[in-house]
């Protein structure tokens, strides 16, 4: 996992300014530890006394995935969430409130790929796994 200061290093190395929203968003995605979706977001910072404006939100996120700094997470084709860039890894889905959490799949996906590749021509760029179902709290 990528830490605030690792991110922060890359900007500078890179000559861009270190604005209060870039080192805002950056530490709360370090700290969230999963994809967030901006109403997340907003509230996180609201509760903290930051002023984020939704426009200045998505421009700044934006811009730190144009940097490489961030991801943007598409869940079931729609449902958009934010979180930085690093290891590549897998989400579940909890269908009941929502959640979205980080796993490391322990299998290499890599010979499906190769597989893909070879029986049908097709040649896979990236790929995304999501499992769906309900959560600890929800599924009691």
């Amino acid at each position: 996992m990528r830490t605030k200061e690792a991110c922060l290093q890359e900007l500078k190395t890179k000559g861009i300014r270190l604005t209060r929203s870039r080192k805002a968003l950056i530490s709360f995605l370090v700290a969230a530890h999963a994809p967030r979706a901006i109403p997340e977001i907003q509230t996180s910072f609201q509760k903290e006394g930051i002023v984020f404006h939704k426009t200045t939100l998505y421009r700044e996120l934006e811009f730190l995935i144009n940097e490489g700094i961030v991801k943007e997470v598409i869940v079931s084709g729609e449902k958009r969430y934010y979180e930085l860039v690093g290891e590549h890894h897998h989400h579940t889905v909890c269908l009941s409130c929502g959640d979205i959490r980080d796993i490391v799949f322990r299998e290499n996906l890599l010979p499906i790929e190769q597989a893909l590749s070879q029986e049908d021509g097709f040649q896979v760029l990236e790929h995304s796994l999501e499992f769906f179902g309900l959560c600890r709290m929800c599924k009691i």
